[in-house]
């Protein structure tokens, strides 16, 4: 039997805006109501709301402006958008945040290996461990949760709020796609050969090593994030010619 994948609240949020968005008609330039009162609307939490709308951003349909709202940039439905500009914006997105991941998360693993307690070390293996669970169910949101925590622990084992930060912050961009990834199962074993090398390296006190393979895990993910650009495009291609 096929695993059943579970809908995330994040996915289920997602699909109600977007319907509210389209039935209410909003166009270029129309601003959202506030989270709250989207939450009232659509009865559901703000926090949910708020990662939604994070979703939304990456996917670009809206665009996040501190102290003014959340304003549309491409209304639901617009299949006439340029196949080729969409793949541009999210291309663009996606190098930027990669390069962010490629500049701390190595940093990272180095700093907690400098810095962590036995403790520490017996945390990042429970999450390793989790991830491991998580690719037997083959539910791509476990999964994308579980990788997500494997790599937040060797943030926070650095001991370098900074880094935390930055990485909390920016973190919502690649979810979707790291979902997405995980659907395909050779992706989640691509993953989980890089924890498990990574995990071993900071065992076994090998400190290049493991910073090495953090940078080429990163630099993986860019180049499997730009693939699904790309063939998302070319879906993209094939429902505007027929248009």
């Amino acid at each position: 039997m096929k695993p059943i994948h579970k809908v995330s609240v994040t996915d289920q949020t997602v699909e109600k805006l977007k319907e509210l968005i389209q039935t209410e008609g909003y166009q270029i330039g129309d601003r959202l109501p506030t989270q709250a009162e989207i939450g009232a609307i659509l009865n559901i939490g703000r926090s949910a709301v708020r990662e939604a709308i994070r979703v939304l951003e990456a996917e670009g349909v809206v665009e996040v402006l501190c102290g003014k709202g959340v304003f549309i940039i491409n209304p639901i439905g617009n299949e006439k958008q340029s196949a080729e500009d969409w793949y541009e914006q999210n291309k663009t997105r996606i190098t930027d945040f990669v390069n962010v991941r490629g500049a701390m998360e190595p940093l990272a693993i180095k700093l907690a290996m400098e810095r962590a307690t036995p403790a520490d070390m017996e945390k990042i293996h429970e999450k390793l461990l989790a991830f491991e669970r998580a690719m037997e169910s083959g539910d791509p949101s476990v999964m994308e949760t579980t990788d997500y925590e494997f790599h937040k622990a060797i943030l926070e084992t650095s001991r370098n709020q900074f880094i935390l930060n930055i990485m909390d912050n920016i973190n919502w961009l690649q979810r979707e796609l790291r979902r997405e990834s995980f659907k395909s199962h050779q992706e989640g074993l691509n993953a989980q050969e890089g924890h498990r090398k990574m995990y071993d390296a900071m065992v076994n006190s090998q400190t290049e090593t493991a910073v090495e393979e953090m940078r080429m895990h990163v630099a993986y993910s860019r180049i499997n994030y730009l693939k699904m650009l790309k063939n998302l495009q070319s879906k993209m291609y094939d429902k505007n010619s027929v248009i």
